[in-house]
């Protein structure tokens, strides 16, 4: 087996191919290769990849064929290489494991742009663009650090650098807000028979639109079509409750965000959990707060409030469900 290697890596490429198409050189043995445990899901991700380098994907291609029991020119004609390429990533691999799997440096004009280079464009994107600019580009950094455009280019893909985009955010402001963050994130492991926990929140000005012609389904070749024309139907509030425990959702649609809307959805779980305690989280909306509420509540004792710190809605796990009313069955244009 290692004599028939040797005869492969010192044949010259075009009697390798010859002695491959007119020898039993066909049928040579591959010196199987064990993928590290470590590397085994990382190499299969990699190879069925449609995002990374081509070269990437087959050198990955490579070791998971090499891995089965092929010959090597059952692993060359697999992956569509030849079996020199076959043979140097299979050492590669085998001598440096993932680090020989990368492109090596290649000679070269030498980077023109230093460390200090970046560093100063660095501290420049962390002030205020010139006058007249409202942010940050390429054009207005080459020109201001004179580096090129394209190496600017590189060190922003690299580190994500998005000048054009602005996060927003809000400190919380409520004294009490570790306690509540306790109180409601303590909730969500608590599962007991008697006791139920529902996170419940409301979104409210959903347009409800009706087309002017019925739409078309999906069919093969063609889009889903509507109208671009509706009729309004003034907005509907969408309130829903989500059991964290078990995933379901309860829900109802009023025509307002009053107390008198929130008091009959409070109603509706009432009549649904009759004889469980029922923990709800709510955020600080007026609504929730309102004195008829509390009388409510008062009431039924088996209903326990928990509010979210002020601004800090982000603990009431609901909140990403109404914000898509398609996960409730609302479609664009249904009404």
């Amino acid at each position: 087996m290692l004599a028939q290697d040797r005869l492969i890596r010192s044949t010259p490429l075009g009697l390798l191919n010859s002695c491959l198409l007119h020898t039993p050189l066909q049928g040579v043995c591959n010196r199987y290769i064990t993928i590290r445990p470590a590397d085994q899901a990382e190499r299969e991700q990699w190879a069925h990849s449609q995002t990374l380098p081509h070269r990437q994907v087959q050198r990955a291609r490579i070791l998971l064929a090499l891995a089965q029991p092929q010959s090597l020119v059952q692993v060359s004609a697999a992956v569509g290489v030849s079996v020199k390429t076959v043979l140097a990533w299979r050492d590669r691999y085998a001598a440096e494991g993932l680090d020989g799997l990368t492109d090596r440096p290649r000679s070269g004009c030498p980077p023109t742009d230093t460390e200090a280079d970046r560093d100063a464009m660095w501290a420049k994107l962390q002030d205020a663009p010139p006058d007249g600019h409202a942010q940050w580009s390429l054009s207005l950094m080459a020109r201001e650090t004179g580096i090129s455009k394209a190496q600017l280019q590189r060190w922003w893909a690299a580190a994500e650098v998005q000048p054009y985009r602005t996060l927003t955010f809000k400190r919380s402001n409520d004294s009490q807000f570790e306690k509540k963050v306790r109180d409601v994130v303590g909730l969500y492991p608590k599962k007991t028979p008697d006791e139920v926990v529902l996170s419940l929140e409301e979104k409210p000005q959903i347009q409800a639109l009706e087309r002017t012609e019925e739409s078309l389904p999906v069919t093969a070749g063609q889009a889903a079509t509507r109208t671009h024309d509706y009729i309004r139907h003034g907005t509907l509030t969408l309130f829903a409750a989500l059991d964290i425990h078990t995933g379901k959702v309860y829900y109802a649609w009023q025509a307002r965000q009053r107390h008198p809307e929130f008091l009959a959805f409070l109603r509706q779980l009432a009549r649904r959990f009759p004889t469980q305690t029922v923990h709800l989280i709510l955020d600080n909306h007026t609504v929730h707060r309102h004195h008829k509420v509390k009388a409510w509540q008062e009431g039924h004792l088996c209903f326990q409030f928990h509010f979210t710190p002020t601004y800090s809605s982000w603990p009431n796990q609901v909140g990403a469900l109404v914000q898509c009313p398609a996960a409730a069955g609302v479609g664009p244009g249904l009404f």
